[in-house]
């Protein structure tokens, strides 16, 4: 036929034949795919010429070993073939021609094909991210070789949950990734959903109805939730911080916020998890435009979308997510231009209250400024160290607008050292307070101290010189002898010499010896007759009644030995006087010598020491701390 210059037969040729005869040899020019799997399942279109009259001239299509079945369907008359290779189990790489059998009048004639045919074997080294929010859509990344082999048309990646000796679980069903891009070693698609927040899926490619599996597991985690929003304003040149208050927010890999508001040009920008924080996503506002519409959209609230893959963002249309548009802040000039140690720089400007403090960045020259407070139309900030000259200030706020003209309006000039940073010879006023501050705190410290030491000194100096007073008279006091310490009787007048202390009344006496305890011994307050004996122990004014028997009194017998001395010579110091005798058990009375009554004491005491039959007179105290 002229219209091809194909050989068909005569019937099917719409247009003048050319010749009649027998026709050519077959030849094929080209076919693809060009390589496949060697299990099987590519189809191939073949092209050429003379490749039958017909499709029942087509005898065979093989590729070595591997059968290609034609489809008639798909059958061009002498100019093209599509086949199908037959499924096997092989998992060789090879290669080889394209073999096709034509039959013609003159016999069967086969073509053979130049570029050979590749069976090749995919494999996925890696995937990017391996987690992604339940309601999919994220953006996966697959790494390998040979990925776009085959029908790339009918390729497909796979998620399924791993199958062991459980049965599969009907809440994680295979789940498509949608391809976007295919490549020799890349393959981009975008998760399906899955049945729950849990499901461990194998991620496979599928080449022609043949899986290759990765190594690796992709895990469906719960989906991003939204719960605050701050601040709740942004402005027309955008590039100002939002920060969004949820949960999962990791989950996502490549969350944006879209401007989609009727009133403006649909205008994204990206948002990211900063240090690592689930519950905390920063979104950068994007710009807005047309200008023309900003006017009537001031403090108005303005719709957006937060994109986090296929999961739910925040509605903006409710109270706590609403995004209020807010004019753009501008300056215009810096008030203070002159500066000494110690000023700050104040800059002039207008709805400076648009944004939050921390997005307005101030620089003197290339160092920063760093700023103090805001009002809505000035802004301070504490200059660092320069040395003397004139620097030229200029204003960032957020990302997006920048004020850094070059006119006298936008310069300072430096009198020596500002102290915002420290100078090489000045110390910083911050830190000089600290360090007085610690140096105070300690110098209060050890002087605490001091006091405590100097208290507890003072009374351990006191205390010693107390235990270590010697004993002495004081005035009115009376200094007796252990010897001389007696028990009265409330019953009688008598007076009983005792080896134990008597405690008498301290404004009478002062008794001092170590008095050990005795729950039997009975101490009693002395009588009216022993103080008088105390005042007069020689009895010089005969004041002390004949009738009380005192063992320090003179006894007849001392009166009979010595009867012209006894009075003048009461000393003995002539020596006339007998001496103390030796025996005092003799039956001489002698001055230190027990009474009778004394005895009589001592033998109730032995049959009763505890004084159960209180025989003994108890003490008399009128109050005990009368009594030392």
């Amino acid at each position: 036929c002229s219209s091809n210059n194909q050989c068909t037969e005569r019937s099917e040729c719409n247009s003048p034949v050319t010749m009649t005869g027998d026709c050519d040899d077959p030849v094929i020019t080209s076919f693809d795919p060009m390589n496949g799997p060697p299990q099987g399942g590519t189809t191939i279109t073949i092209n050429g010429t003379n490749l039958g009259a017909q499709f029942s001239d087509i005898i065979s299509v093989t590729i070595g070993s591997h059968v290609c079945t034609s489809i008639e369907e798909q059958y061009r008359t002498g100019e093209g073939i599509v086949c199908n290779i037959d499924t096997i189990n092989s998992n060789t790489e090879d290669s080889n021609s394209i073999s096709i059998t034509v039959s013609t009048s003159s016999g069967d004639k086969t073509a053979t094909s130049n570029e050979q045919f590749m069976f090749l074997l995919p494999s996925i080294d890696s995937f990017f991210p391996t987690f992604g929010p339940r309601s999919g859509s994220t953006q996966v990344m697959i790494t390998g070789n040979n990925l776009d082999i085959g029908n790339t048309e009918q390729t497909r990646v796979i998620m399924r949950e791993i199958i062991n000796r459980r049965k599969k679980r009907q809440n994680c069903p295979d789940t498509e990734c949608s391809i976007m891009s295919i490549n020799t070693t890349y393959i981009t698609c975008y998760s399906g959903s899955a049945g729950s927040d849990d499901c461990l899926m194998i991620v496979a490619v599928e080449v022609n109805n043949n899986a290759f599996d990765s190594s690796s597991m992709f895990t469906y985690k719960p989906d991003p939730t939204f719960t605050d929003l701050d601040p709740e304003i942004t402005i027309p040149a955008g590039g100002i911080k939002l920060t969004f208050t949820g949960s999962n927010f990791d989950v996502v890999q490549s969350p944006m916020i879209t401007i989609n508001d009727s009133r403006f040009n649909m205008t994204t920008e990206s948002c990211l998890v900063e240090n690592n924080d689930t519950t905390l996503l920063v979104c950068t506002t994007p710009r807005i435009t047309p200008l023309s519409a900003i006017n009537d959209a001031i403090d108005t609230a303005i719709q957006y979308k937060v994109v986090v893959d296929g999961a739910t963002g925040p509605d903006s249309s409710i109270d706590t997510f609403e995004l209020v548009l807010q004019r753009d802040p501008t300056f215009s000039m810096v008030i203070d231009r002159e500066l000494q140690e110690n000023d700050i720089i104040r800059i002039q400007g207008a709805n400076i209250d648009s944004v939050e403090k921390s997005e307005i960045i101030v620089y003197i020259g290339d160092e920063n400024c760093q700023v103090d407070s805001t009002s809505d139309t000035v802004v301070t900030c504490q200059p660092p160290s320069k040395e003397e000259g004139t620097f030229l200030v200029s204003v960032r706020v957020g990302n997006n607008l920048f004020f850094n003209e070059t006119t006298d309006e936008w310069m300072v000039t430096f009198s020596g050292n500002t102290t915002g940073t420290v100078s090489s010879s000045q110390t910083d006023p911050s830190v000089a307070i600290i360090i007085g501050t610690i140096s105070g705190v300690f110098i209060l410290i050890i002087t605490a101290i001091i006091v405590i030491f100097a208290i507890l000194f003072y009374f351990y100096h006191m205390k010693s010189k107390k235990t270590n007073q010697p004993l002495s008279s004081s005035s009115g006091n009376e200094v007796v002898k252990m010897s001389q310490n007696i028990v009265y009787l409330n019953s009688s007048s008598q007076v009983i010499p005792q080896t134990n202390p008597a405690y008498l009344r301290k404004e009478d006496i002062h008794i001092y010896d170590e008095i050990p305890y005795s729950t039997t011994t009975h101490l009693h307050s002395p009588t009216p007759e022993y103080l008088q004996i105390l005042e007069d122990p020689q009895n010089q004014e005969d004041t002390v009644t004949s009738t009380l028997s005192h063992p320090r009194s003179p006894t007849s017998e001392y009166e009979d030995m010595a009867p012209d001395q006894s009075g003048e010579d009461p000393q003995n110091q002539e020596d006339t006087a007998p001496t103390k005798p030796d025996d005092i058990s003799s039956n001489t009375t002698h001055l230190q010598s027990p009474t009778p009554e004394y005895l009589q004491v001592l033998d109730q005491y032995e049959e009763d020491p505890q004084n159960q039959d209180e025989s003994l007179i108890k003490p008399n105290y009128d109050e005990e701390d009368d009594y030392i």
